[in-house]
């Protein structure tokens, strides 16, 4: 029988099926005032829409949903349906009234989605589904349910809804509900599936649930980490069951239930009945290890801590116990359950440390301060001290050195002591040293030559207040002895300090030498000689002596005439001066009497060495320059013409000099005289010039290093 579009009207019409099969290609309605009646087993095969709000007597037939697209199936009453099988190529069955099957609902191929509707089951009911090849049930506000009377059931399955009970107990009437919204407590979530028993007599039942699951309703969660949860106040709490988990069965079994609720399953921790609580040991006492920690394990500060679901993690802060935490310390213990509530409980750790430092001593060397002082120091013969915990380092005995006990060692007892009070010690020994520099202040001075030419330096007119913190040994400086090349203010000596252990310092002092020794000279005696009595003169030799204590003195004839001079009748004074490069002078004077032998008439000499005293009758004689080293200019003006001759005398009266000019003419004359240094002596000469009618004049000359 084949129906296209089957519409019943409105009166009261009747549409009888008899035979096996009826086959609606689009929609079948059902219209109020119709009604539709199923005899035998008939099964109505429909690929559109379903719509009854007349009668539909199902019989023991069988409506069958087998469409390529999304078909519906509405109804106006709950007069039930026997048998439903959804059957398609594609989509699935939307039902958009609540209905009842008493008979056998078929999912071959196809989810029914309930929506927001109720699917119930009768008295006979079953639900058959295949979550691998077929179709299931779903809807996210929907329900399916039974009502059933189970007395002392064994592993039974109402409905086939996915709930197994066991107890020898007699449930009387017992809803089993099962619901697709899937339960969430806070970011956690169960399976797409929750499972509901509610029996007449729910207390004191021992019985054994099994619960049912397919892998499409898994979601976010894990299947091999699934767990069982019960809420027994209609969803607000949630308690974790000790359940057995058999995936391969997509079953998941508890015992020992007193009595029944509602039922899900997560890989989350849907705890909400069991807080997490940390349970701490009140006190404990623990020894730090041979490198100054302890580790403390969170099981010894556990006592019997609860977590919701389980405990996923323990934390102890801190975490580690070490030298700095000798004694009383409150530890904490955080506790972790499954749903990451946290709770934190408070623990007291005494600290100890029973290693005692292992003492090592090395010869150390300890140095003098400037007071000359110095008092030992734990680290300066320490030679590698070990302990767990940082050792102090301490000198028992003595207390100080000073600058006596210099270059002798001593022994000193080292102690080292943890913070714990653990000691140990060991000896050593010590050396002094003292490597303070003495503290160098020196002044300026000024110091005299002496007759010698020679100044001995005093460091202690030098010396300014220096010290030392042991004592100073010596004194120097780098220029003992001053000499006449060292006159004037430009003298630096640098001032050295040593003390015993050899350490030096330095200043510089700057030290003026001075001469105030008068230069001496010593005349002859008085000489008297007779005069030749033809020339009524008489030659005179005779020597000045003078000394001076640096060089540069200079002798000059103040009065008289020079030595190997002829004399005349009478008595001539000679009057000698002697000057040093000070400044500083001294005379002598002698007399030379020369006798008249008779009959001669005094005059003056007429010769080269008398006219060395006589107005010179050539004009302008100079020489420059004046004193000089042996190299000078020499200009004049002469009024003869005619050879014209110099001569340079000492003080002696000896020639040590001599030159020639031939046939000068009259007038203003220049010329550049350099006389071998070797030949002259440092001191004053006579510069003679002699003209060509026997005019001369004379010129002293200085002449210098």
């Amino acid at each position: 029988m084949s129906l296209r579009n089957l519409l019943l009207g409105l009166g009261m019409g009747w549409f009888i099926l008899l035979g096996n099969v009826a086959e609606a290609q689009v929609n079948l309605i059902n219209a109020n005032g119709s009604s539709i009646v199923v005899s035998g087993q008939t099964s109505i095969l429909l690929d559109g829409n379903w719509s009854n709000t007349g009668t539909f007597l199902p019989g023991s037939g069988t409506l069958v949903f087998n469409g390529s697209q999304d078909q519906t199936m509405a109804q106006s009453d709950l007069a039930g349906y026997q048998n439903i099988t959804v059957h398609k190529l594609m989509g699935k069955l939307e039902l958009l009234d609540s209905l009842q099957v008493n008979g056998v609902l078929t999912l071959n191929d196809g989810d029914f989605d309930l929506q927001n509707e109720i699917l119930i089951l009768g008295d006979h009911g079953l639900l058959v589904e295949d979550d691998i090849n077929g179709g299931v049930v779903i809807g996210a506000a929907g329900a399916v349910l039974t009502i059933r009377e189970l007395n002392a059931p064994a592993m039974t399955n109402p409905g086939q809804i996915g709930l197994r009970i066991e107890s020898d107990l007699n449930l009387d009437s017992t809803e089993i509900r099962r619901t697709f919204e899937p339960v969430a407590i806070g970011t956690f979530i169960g399976i797409s599936r929750i499972l509901e028993a509610r029996p007449k007599n729910n207390t004191g039942l021992d019985a054994t649930l099994e619960f049912q699951y397919f892998d499409s309703e898994l979601g976010a969660n894990t299947e091999a980490k699934l767990r069982l949860f019960a809420s027994y106040d209609n969803g607000l709490n949630w308690t974790l069951l000790p359940s057995n988990l058999a995936p391969l069965l997509n079953t998941l079994s508890v015992e020992g239930q007193d009595s029944l609720g509602r039922y899900t399953a997560s890989s989350f921790c849907l705890e909400t009945v069991v807080q997490t609580e940390a349970l701490c040991n009140s006190s404990l006492e623990v020894y730090l290890d041979e490198f100054g920690n302890y580790q403390i394990p969170v099981v010894d500060l556990d006592s019997a801590s609860i977590g919701a679901c389980s405990i996923i993690s323990r934390i102890a802060s801190p975490a580690v116990l070490d030298c700095t935490t000798l004694g009383t310390n409150l530890v904490d213990l955080t506790v972790t359950g499954e749903n990451l509530s946290t709770s934190t409980c408070t623990s007291t750790i005494t600290v100890r440390d029973s290693f005692p430092p292992q003492a090592v001593c090395q010869t150390g060397t300890l140095y003098l301060d400037a007071n000359g002082l110095v008092t030992p120091q734990g680290f300066e013969v320490d030679g590698g001290t070990t302990d767990n915990c940082s050792a102090t380092l301490t000198i028992v005995n003595p207390l100080e050195y000073d600058c006596t006990d210099l270059g002798t060692a001593q022994m000193v007892t080292l102690l080292a002591t943890d913070p714990a009070g653990n000691q140990n010690s060991c000896m050593a020994n010590v050396n002094i040293v003292d490597t303070v520099a003495p503290v160098a202040l020196c002044q300026d001075i000024v110091g005299s030559l002496s007759g010698l030419g020679r100044y001995k330096t005093k460091v202690n007119q030098l010396n300014n207040g220096s010290f030392d913190n042991c004592g100073i040994a010596s004194i120097t400086v780098d220029i003992p002895i001053f000499d006449c090349s060292s006159l004037g203010s430009n003298n630096q000596v640098v001032f050295t300090v040593t003390d015993h252990s050899g350490n030096q310092s330095t200043c510089t002092a700057n030290v003026t030498i001075v001469d105030q020794v008068i230069p001496k000279i010593r005349c002859p005696l008085p000489i008297t000689v007779i005069a030749d009595p033809t020339t009524c003169t008489a030659p005179v030799n005779y020597l000045v002596r003078f000394i001076d204590n640096c060089p540069g003195a200079v002798l000059n004839q103040l009065e008289g005439l020079p030595s190997g001079s002829e004399f005349p009748v009478g008595t001539t004074v000679n009057n000698f001066e002697v000057v040093d490069a000070q400044g500083l002078s001294k005379t002598c004077s002698f007399t030379v009497t020369v006798l008249d032998p008779g009959g001669c008439a005094p005059q003056l000499p007429t010769t080269d060495a008398a006219m060395l005293f006589a107005a010179p009758s050539i004009e302008e004689l100079d020489v420059f320059p004046n004193p000089s080293r042996g190299d000078f200019s020499i200009s004049w003006v002469q009024f003869w013409e005619g050879e014209t001759r110099l001569r340079l005398i000492d003080l002696n009266g000896q020639v040590v000099a001599d030159r020639t000019e031939v046939d000068l003419l009259a007038g203003n004359h220049n010329i550049q005289w350099k006389i071998q240094r070797a030949r002259l002596a440092s001191g004053t000469y006579t510069l003679l010039l002699s003209g060509p009618q026997g005019q001369q004049a004379i010129q002293r000359i200085v002449i210098i290093d």
